[in-house]
């Protein structure tokens, strides 16, 4: 009896999960709602009565009845201009609300008291603001539009936004992880970004940026022109059922729609470096500062046919151009030329260890050296004029590798080098909004977010300091589509389609077939990309959602269900090009014979290694897995 009335139960709250079942008032997802009671001057409710409801901007109306309750209901408004409530019926004096303001993701309310009179007579009243929601216990907060409309906004996202709500620990304080904001003690990476009431979520990467800290904030598929946006509202407790896979907070935005006037912008944002202050660490590594950020773009909204059709685009770029000072150990010009000239053979054949016999180049080795051409900041070569080794205290002089650990060589091995990192980026930002009335019933609403990006190094594509280039290329789009369908006055259909896509590769331009080869000593260096590249991530996610909003009686019901289909086509290659570690950097500028040849002279080439050629070397059998 107890396992049945268990499964009894189980399946209930089941299906009450998956059909999103919900009793009172409830705000969609991208829109908003607005609900109220209609009385006479005792205070009793007025039923069946027709309520219209127009929108000044673009000219649409809409119309419900009053429940047996006297309630009225408006679900998935559109977020564009403001409202006009009327209300008239037999007996009552006919009652006209203004200038009502719908916010996303909130229920607005607004009561209605009709005065006796004749239909003909007209009351005229002001909305006013709403202090108080009354509606829903979701607690969240609606950012106030002069943040992105008056403030100086450093990578103009979007995602940013979230800082300024209670709660928050921003990205870069909470691990710089690049998945976003911490809020509520939930970790980074678990938001809820929507757009338009469909998913705008990174889905393979656990919501990571995707440019890093120059772009701003993670954890959305695209971030969003501030040009574009009508309306951003961050809800951060209590969230409605329809916003599912939800952990800290959700945010809930909402583009700008184009209206019956047209609407425009442009702006340019640049900062260059010759109005600008040096760095102290610059300075003092005798390198100039470079860092140029350019920022322009515009948008424009109108009618493409007057009270019918409208479309709103924004099209930014952001141009950053970074260089900056990084140190690190290298190898000397007067170490690679004692190799180059056979000073290494002699000197190390001179050592007890090896008695003469050890078989050594005396010449720097072909790989290394095609490399070095290739790649020359991968092993950037040092001038340390000057540099005593028969009175060095600072070990420049003092090998550390297989054999040589300790031994002081004629010239100096180790300096230290350091190069303007270079990092540019270009990234740019494309959105489209285009609603649609096809009658009084029927509206139809797509939205459309690009954001492309192109991130490089020139040296930072290795597992060391030094190394060969970079690039990463990104691109990720949201497409959402939204059908709204009036099924009778009371009672309301919402459909959206929405469809996510994101691609974030990480390649080294020129190092395919080439492994990494880089040493286990003091050196910062290394040939070839890193074991981790290349990798490949493209991610899409297919959603569709259906929900409906009936008014009966005193209550409002929603109810509704979702699909999503992921589908990844991401590929690691780990390890797939090799890797080469020495012992040293007598073993890496001979192509890994030093430590080799000195083995096989100490132990007589019995086949009895000590050392060997390789501190380690590896590959991945199936670099795919």
């Amino acid at each position: 009896m107890e396992s049945a009335f268990r499964n009894t139960w189980t399946y209930f709250l089941l299906a009450v999960v998956v059909l999103g079942l919900s009793v009172g008032a409830f705000a969609q997802g991208g829109a908003g709602q607005l609900t109220g009671l209609v009385t006479d001057t005792t205070g009793a409710v007025v039923s069946g009565v027709e309520v219209k409801l127009s929108n000044t901007a673009t000219g649409e109306v809409r119309t419900t009845m009053t429940t047996p309750a006297g309630i009225y209901s408006f679900p998935a408004l559109p977020i564009v201009g403001t409202y006009t409530l009327e209300v008239g019926s037999k007996g009552f004096k006919s009652t006209k609300v203004q200038n009502i303001i719908v916010s996303v993701g909130t229920i607005t309310s607004r009561d209605v008291r009709l005065e006796v009179g004749a239909a003909t007579e007209q009351v005229t009243v002001e909305a006013g603001q709403q202090i108080v929601q009354t509606e829903d216990s979701a607690l969240s907060t609606l950012i106030d539009r002069r943040v992105w409309e008056n403030m100086p906004l450093e990578a103009r996202n979007s995602n940013d936004f979230v800082n300024l709500v209670a709660g928050v620990v921003p990205e870069r304080l909470a691990g710089g992880t690049f998945r976003g904001a911490a809020v509520n003690g939930v970790r980074t990476g678990g938001g809820n970004f929507m757009v338009e009431g469909v998913d705008n979520n990174e889905q393979g990467q656990g919501g990571v940026a995707i440019c890093g800290t120059a772009c701003g904030q993670g954890g959305s598929n695209t971030s969003i022109s501030p040009d574009a946006i009508e309306e951003y509202r961050v809800i951060t407790h209590d969230f409605s059922a329809e916003y599912g896979k939800v952990g800290g907070f959700v945010t809930d935005t909402v583009l700008k729609s184009g209206t019956n006037k047209w609407h425009g912008s442009l702006f340019e944002y640049n900062r260059i470096q010759a109005l600008t202050a040096q760095d102290w660490f610059s300075n003092a590594a005798g390198l100039k500062d470079h860092l140029v950020r350019n920022q322009f773009g515009g948008s424009a909204g109108g009618p493409i046919v007057k009270d019918k059709t409208f479309f709103y685009a924004s099209f930014e770029e952001h141009r950053y151009r970074l260089s900056q000072p990084v140190a690190g150990t290298s190898m000397t010009q007067q170490f690679y030329d004692f190799v180059n000239t056979g000073g290494l053979a002699t000197f190390i054949n001179s050592q007890p260890f090896c008695g003469g016999g050890c078989s050594l180049p005396t010449t720097v080795q072909p790989i290394f050296q095609t490399l070095l051409q290739k790649w020359p900041k991968a092993v950037p070569l040092v001038n340390s004029p000057g540099v005593d080794c028969t009175t060095d205290t600072t070990g420049v002089c003092v090998g550390q590798g297989a054999y040589t650990s300790g031994l002081t060589f004629p010239v100096p091995i180790y300096g230290t080098a350091t190069l303007s990192a270079t990092t540019p980026l270009d990234q740019y930002r494309l959105s489209a909004k285009v609603d649609h009335t096809f009658s009084s019933k029927d509206r139809l609403s797509a939205t459309y977010l690009l954001e492309n990006v192109t991130t490089s190094s020139d040296f930072g594509g290795s597992d060391t300091t030094f190394g060969v280039p970079l690039v990463n290329p990104n691109r990720a789009q949201t497409l959402g589509v939204s059908w709204t369908h009036t099924l009778s006055p009371t009672a309301l259909n919402q459909f959206k389609i929405g469809y996510v896509r994101r691609t974030a590769n990480f390649v080294d331009p020129g190092s395919k077939g080439i492994p990494e080869i880089f040493s286990i000593d003091a050196l910062a260096t290394g040939l070839g990309a890193s074991l981790g590249i290349p990798q490949f991530f493209t991610e899409n996610q297919f959603q569709y959602k259906d929900d409906i909003s009936i008014t009966r009686g005193k209550h409002q019901l929603k109810f509704g269900g979702e699909y999503r289909r992921t589908r990844n086509g991401s590929s690691f290659h780990n390890d797939d090009r090799g890797t080469f570690v020495n012992w040293g950097t007598e073993a890496l500028i001979t192509d890994g014979v030093f430590s080799d040849a000195i083995d096989n002279a100490y132990y007589g080439g019995n086949n009895a290694y000590g050392y060997g050629g390789w501190y380690y070397a590896g590959a991945s059998v199936v670099p795919s897995t």
